[in-house]
């Protein structure tokens, strides 16, 4: 059984996901995020997605989403722009790995876009197990 974290649970996509896992036999809604000011902090993420209590709260952090492990994490983040590329997509939301003072010093140190581009994919090739899929 793959067991799966959901950021986002309580929008649009994210309880549509949630439903989704809730559907298969073969996954498990292993923990479930929301931004910490979220109203729904704390609500069932089946309850939310409207397919009954499944004994995952939303939570706003990963590291309380991870309480019980997972095997994949799903961010289906929306289309984002970015002065330097135009475009940043699922990309914006994982530099938020890098602690906010050093953002600036990466974009000083590649101020070419390509450059830019090619330094986020090894850096999230480091450091992660996947990397970020932009969603339509």
């Amino acid at each position: 059984m793959l067991k799966i974290i959901i950021t986002g649970a309580a929008g649009r996509m994210g309880r549509r996901l949630v439903a989704n896992i809730a559907a298969d036999p073969e996954l498990e809604l292993a923990g479930a995020t929301e931004r910490p000011d979220c109203s729904l902090i704390g609500a069932d993420a089946g309850e939310v997605a409207g397919v009954g209590n499944l004994g995952v709260k939303i939570v706003s952090s990963l590291e309380e989403a991870f309480a019980n492990g997972a095997d994949a994490i799903i961010d289906f983040c929306k289309l984002k722009t970015h002065g330097m590329m135009g475009m940043s997509a699922a990309a914006k939301n994982m530099f938020g790995i890098i602690p906010g003072t050093f953002k600036p010093e990466y974009h000083f140190r590649y101020p070419d876009h390509k450059d830019f581009a090619k330094m986020l994919v090894d850096l999230f090739a480091d450091l992660m197990e996947f990397l970020p899929i932009q969603g339509e």
